[in-house]
């Protein structure tokens, strides 16, 4: 697990900011899930001898009127077999809850019916709703498929029944894309602010100063959140000189990147210029010598061999002497 995993897991999971992207993303902003409600469940599911890719989070809600277990996979990549993996996830949860409840059945002995017997499960049993969402903070639009259909190759013939094949379709959060910020905390604000506007220097500096009471200095965790995220070396860089015991000053830190952005432009002008001067030096040094060598009577091809051009470049070089010529004699 990378650096901006175990950042991303770890501030992602924090419960009020859990319930508060789930009840976004799952519940159309609905206040379905409570924090406190909340419960960590162990993320690691593992068949013997052999190491499964786990989930990144995943937490059990034990509501009033119901349960259900929430899972989250912080994606900053795309990945085209998530409607998949997604699945696997849930399946396994699922198959957990079964095999929790077969022993407990074993134990007790308190399957009679042959039916129920071989289940391992009875008519009443039931297991908890699993739902996953996946939080994709890439700054390339998702482009993958969304369910199980879109990475089938379902035949033409079958396309008018593709109801018939089974689906699974996946939640996704893409940060990049939420439209109004306005409705979440200053935290999830900030960082999901980040994420959405810093591809765009002077985009990301508007948001950071529109919300300036927010951004003067925020915390550590946030702090180490919008650095994990940052796709920007120069950007990182100007962060941490302004992180300070009490916060980072972000504020400053954007205008530091925009200082920082325009001594690089200035000094890549200046390169570009001092390059373009050195041409131009080499062309008019060359030009004086074909034209010597040609007042000389030295042919294309000798002035070509003695300088080791091509008679093109020769031929080239002696056309913009005769343009010089023809401008000065006019």
């Amino acid at each position: 697990m990378g650096k901006l995993d175990i950042t991303m897991n770890e501030y992602v999971s924090e419960a009020a900011r859990f319930a508060e992207i789930v009840n976004y993303a799952i519940f159309q902003n609905e206040q379905v899930i409570h924090s406190e409600k909340l419960s960590e469940l162990d993320t690691s599911s593992r068949k013997k001898h052999v190491a499964e890719k786990t989930r990144d989070i995943v937490k059990l809600y034990n509501g009033e009127a119901f349960f259900v277990m929430i899972g989250v996979e912080n994606q900053d990549k795309i990945h085209y077999l998530m409607p998949l993996r997604v699945m696997d996830y849930d399946i396994r949860s699922y198959e957990k809850q079964r095999k929790t409840v077969a022993q407990k059945h074993a134990e007790l002995h308190d399957l009679d019916d042959e039916n129920e017997f071989m289940s391992g499960f009875s008519k009443e049993d039931r297991l908890i709703p699993v739902i996953t969402l996946v939080l994709y903070y890439g700054k390339t639009p998702w482009d993958g498929a969304m369910d199980l259909h879109g990475i089938l190759d379902i035949p033409e013939v079958m396309k008018p029944y593709r109801d018939l094949i089974g689906n699974y379709k996946m939640h996704l959060l893409e940060v990049g894309k939420i439209q109004d910020l306005e409705g979440f905390s200053d935290n999830l604000k900030r960082v999901f602010g980040f994420v959405k506007y810093q591809s765009d220097q002077v985009e990301l500096k508007k948001f950071v100063e529109e919300n300036a009471d927010i951004f003067e200095a925020i915390s550590k965790e946030d702090s180490d959140a919008i650095k994990a995220l940052a796709n920007s070396k120069k950007l990182l860089e100007c962060i941490e000189k302004n992180e300070k015991e009490e916060g980072v000053y972000m504020c400053k830190a954007i205008r530091d990147w925009e200082e920082e952005n325009i001594r690089i432009g200035e000094a890549r002008g200046e390169a570009r210029g001092e390059a373009r001067g050195e041409e131009r030096g080499r062309e008019k040094m060359l030009v004086a010598l074909v034209s010597k060598k040609i007042q000389k009577g030295k042919t294309i091809s000798e002035i070509a061999d003695a300088l080791e051009m091509s008679e093109a470049e020769v031929k080239k070089v002696h056309r913009i002497a005769m343009m010089q010529r023809s401008q000065l004699s006019a």
